[in-house]
């Protein structure tokens, strides 16, 4: 409607995409400043604010992840050493230790699991536990 009432604003024909566009950004606009309602901080109830306590997985500290690191079996190990803290791929990581690709992934799902019995043991968190 608004377009249609300022149809003499529009001095391009090309640009008439461009013009619609901006008419509906700056309707927009005025929908939204009539839309705010900001209530005076003054006005508004005492409510207590309650604290929820971190999930498990916030409650793990590096110290608790070296350890777990250094509880885990050989092989699975490596990998993960070579994967979380070097970065490498698992192809990358296949290539290093010698190994088959599907080795390699195979001893970082074993890793995780490892990690999260270690970790879930510690925390005894649900947010740990295995999938």
């Amino acid at each position: 409607m608004r377009a249609w009432r300022h149809i003499e604003s529009l001095h391009d024909d090309t640009r008439l995409l461009s013009w619609l566009l901006r008419i509906l950004r700056h309707v927009w606009i005025d929908v939204n400043r009539r839309k705010s309602h900001i209530e005076p901080v003054a006005e508004l109830p005492e409510r207590p604010i309650a604290a929820e306590p971190p999930p498990a997985w916030q409650r793990v500290t590096i110290d608790d992840v070296q350890q777990a690191v250094g509880q885990l079996t050989e092989p699975c190990r490596s990998a993960a050493v070579l994967q979380y803290l070097e970065h490498l791929s698992n192809a990358e990581i296949s290539a290093r230790l010698n190994i088959p690709y599907a080795t390699a992934a195979t001893r970082l799902r074993r890793a995780r699991r490892q990690l999260r019995v270690l970790l879930g043991a510690k925390l005894d968190g649900d947010d740990l536990r295995e999938r």
